[in-house]
């Protein structure tokens, strides 16, 4: 009998919802430098040029539907809370799909760790407070705009922005607490995971530990796969995803393929052989 199950999931697993990878060989990511819109670096030298790129992918998570693997997970954990056995469920993407998968399952958000942030939420630079925004702030051509989303998931204990607020002269959106600078609540590279101590923490007790669309070699996320094994010899650990070429040596089981195809029916299997705790 299942113990507890740790779901990683990476951009393989929004693939398939029309999202791009940042590994892709073509689409937004190749038409910017990485140092440019996603490091602290790049936001000094621009934060219009930040913001112009953020709100692209903002609104093509907007315009995305969860699939079919987004809904399995999601399914899953329910099941998983349902019988009153752990689960946790941490994503490196920050497109909201699971978020949104959960809610139409029945759960809240929280189910979901999102450890590199959601494109919902935009913080303060002054006092570090997390706003739920619902704006673009800038439109496909780089112009400013008033355009909001409608259908990215919200964290519901976060105060909602009712109207965009900007910097006079740069059109830069400013935050309704301190009227600073606001900033995408975003991971960039070389910043800490959000809940990186929890992710490490939830490892703990792993007997089934499934990583999907993940390469799983990427520090500080490979990390978790490592530590389930060290803390259970006889963990499951099963890596799926369209190829196996990068795993980590620390998978014992592989399921290649698409994850709409894959997921599924491997958490059918999962899930078909739990009962209760007693």
């Amino acid at each position: 009998m299942v113990k507890k199950l740790y779901i990683l999931t990476g951009a393989g697993i929004s693939a398939e919802s029309g999202l791009e990878t940042f590994s892709s060989s073509e689409g937004l990511w190749q038409r910017y430098r990485t140092q440019d819109v996603a490091t602290l670096g790049g936001w000094m030298r621009s934060p219009a040029t930040v913001w112009q790129f953020t709100a692209r992918l903002k609104a093509a998570a907007n315009s995305a539907e969860p699939n079919s693997a987004h809904f399995a997970v999601a399914d899953t954990l329910k099941k998983f809370q349902t019988l009153g056995i752990d689960s946790v469920l941490v994503t490196q993407n920050i497109d909201t799909l699971h978020e949104r998968a959960l809610e139409l399952s029945g759960l809240d958000i929280d189910h979901c760790i999102a450890m590199h942030g959601r494109l919902g939420e935009s913080r303060c630079m002054h006092c570090r407070m997390v706003w739920n925004d619902p704006f673009l702030h800038f439109d496909a051509d780089g112009v400013p705009s008033n355009a909001s989303v409608s259908r990215i998931a919200f964290d519901p204990d976060l105060p909602v922005m009712e109207k965009r607020l900007f910097r006079v002269g740069e059109c830069l959106p400013i935050s309704p607490c301190c009227k600073a600078l606001l900033r995408p609540n975003l991971v960039w590279f070389g910043e800490e995971p959000h809940e990186l101590n929890r992710c490490f923490a939830e490892v703990q007790g792993t007997d089934v530990f499934v990583a999907i669309g993940t390469s799983g070699v990427v520090a500080p996320a490979s990390d978790f796969v490592k530590w389930a094994t060290r803390l259970n010899k006889s963990a499951r650990t099963i890596f799926v995803n369209v190829n196996g070429d990068d795993a980590s040596p620390w998978f014992n089981e592989f399921r290649i393929g698409l994850a709409s195809a894959v997921v599924p029916q491997l958490f059918t299997e999962i899930c078909g052989s739990l009962s209760a705790k007693p």
